[in-house]
């Protein structure tokens, strides 16, 4: 067993640094996927399974929900549209400073194993695209790169896509408008530190949970289940967020 473990956790690490950056370092995340699927093996050629068998269930499930990366989807999309413009040994640069401008450019969406075969993944490619296009600008050597300060995606595409920071930020700006500098601070550390409390259930597009009429993220974000959750985290913010007095916000303790 400690043969396949090693074996899992390194072709594990392998596609994580590759494809999920995100989930490389994360040990704990790690350490579950390689110790459960050594188990499946090890259950498998308990039943008398053949290793071949056995090790495919424990592949299986090692890369559950691992097929649809966001970095690979982006690093795709500037090598096949920007092609003429990116050299190929820029592709992962470019990709690095979309991600580290716009940490939440993917919206909530179930990001399963059949995502890449949908319609709302064309859709959503042909809209980033749109997105790096219009932020995508030179410097004085003729290089192109991505502006910092880039118009976010969901301004460019307003209530189409439901993102859980952007919901956080829109609520946030709307509610201390005197505070524009604590915004992006104040969401960040929501999301972090008290999705449990500001997202009861982990809500997102999901027409099996929310509501089946709902089809679309648009027509999620028109819904009336949208409409309470915004109302929810509202109430939430107004009662656990403090305004100091030296012109900064805080949660309380």
């Amino acid at each position: 067993m400690n043969d396949k473990f090693n074996y899992y956790k390194e072709i594990l690490t392998e596609y994580l640094e590759e494809s999920f950056p995100e989930l490389a370092k994360d040990e704990e995340f790690i350490h579950q996927r390689v110790s459960q699927a050594s188990d499946l093996y090890e259950a498998e050629l308990s039943l008398n399974g053949p290793p071949s068998g056995a090790d495919e269930v424990a592949i299986q499930y090692l890369f559950n929900e691992l097929h649809f990366s966001k970095w690979d989807c982006l690093r795709d999309i500037i090598s096949e549209k920007f092609s003429d413009i990116i050299p190929s040994v820029d592709v992962d640069i470019i990709a690095d400073q979309i991600f580290f401008y716009n940490p939440y450019l993917f919206p909530d969406y179930i990001t399963n194993d059949n995502f890449l075969y949908t319609s709302e993944f064309d859709e959503l490619c042909k809209d980033i695209t749109e997105f790096i296009q219009k932020n995508l600008t030179k410097n004085k050597y003729n290089l192109y790169y991505f502006k910092e300060n880039s118009i976010s995606f969901y301004e460019m595409f307003p209530g189409k896509y439901f993102s859980k920071y952007n919901t956080i930020k829109t609520i946030l700006e709307k509610v201390y408008q005197t505070y524009p500098q604590e915004i992006e601070r104040m969401s960040e550390e929501l999301l972090q530190h008290h999705c449990d409390y500001s997202f009861p259930y982990d809500i997102y597009y999901d027409p099996n949970r929310i509501n089946p009429v709902i089809e679309t993220q648009e027509e999620f974000i028109k819904s009336n289940e949208y409409k309470s959750l915004c109302e929810e985290l509202k109430r939430f913010i107004k009662e656990n967020v403090i305004e100091l007095e030296s012109g900064f916000l805080k949660f309380k303790e």
